[in-house]
């Protein structure tokens, strides 16, 4: 063998090892790598809903930033959804707000839309969050209807 195979095989078996050690790290999935995104699985693109509330984004586990979009539709009363973001483990809020949906009659889906922006500026990368998209009751004002959209935030998502 002349000195260019001997190159040749050499850079095979590193490339091969490294291929090997990417398999065998992905197979065990050790926890240490589950917070990364390149190594946790893969957010499940399916939009969530109750009887007349579907949010089509963000979906389930998605990793999300300061400021992410949310977007759906709905069948409400007077047209306006309530959205909220909060804090899954302490239940602290880091905003509320109302959205009208863009529906042309009373009783049928209007898509709605909207930019949400958190208000702590410290969070930490891996908090883990909670998106709710619900209408009030026109009865009694309780919260019914409602989507719970588990989210994490990463200081690079959306």
């Amino acid at each position: 063998m002349n000195h260019k195979q001997v190159k040749h095989w050499i850079l095979v078996g590193i490339m091969g090892t490294v291929v090997l050690l990417v398999l065998a790290i992905e197979a065990q999935r050790p926890a240490i790598f589950s917070t990364l995104p390149f190594f946790a699985p893969t957010p499940t693109p399916t939009p969530i809903s109750s009887e007349n509330i579907t949010v089509s984004q963000p979906y389930a586990n998605a990793y999300v930033g300061k400021s992410f979009s949310i977007a759906g539709k709905a069948r409400v009363f007077e047209n306006v959804v309530t959205i909220r973001v909060s804090n899954k483990l302490s239940g602290l809020s880091y905003g509320e707000g109302t959205i009208q949906t863009d529906a042309q009659e009373a009783g049928t889906f209007g898509n709605f839309q909207t930019k949400v922006t958190l208000s702590d500026t410290s969070m930490a990368p891996g908090t883990k969050l909670l998106l709710e998209v619900f209408q009030a009751s026109a009865k009694d004002g309780s919260e019914i209807d409602k989507v719970t959209i588990p989210l994490v935030f990463s200081p690079s998502g959306e």
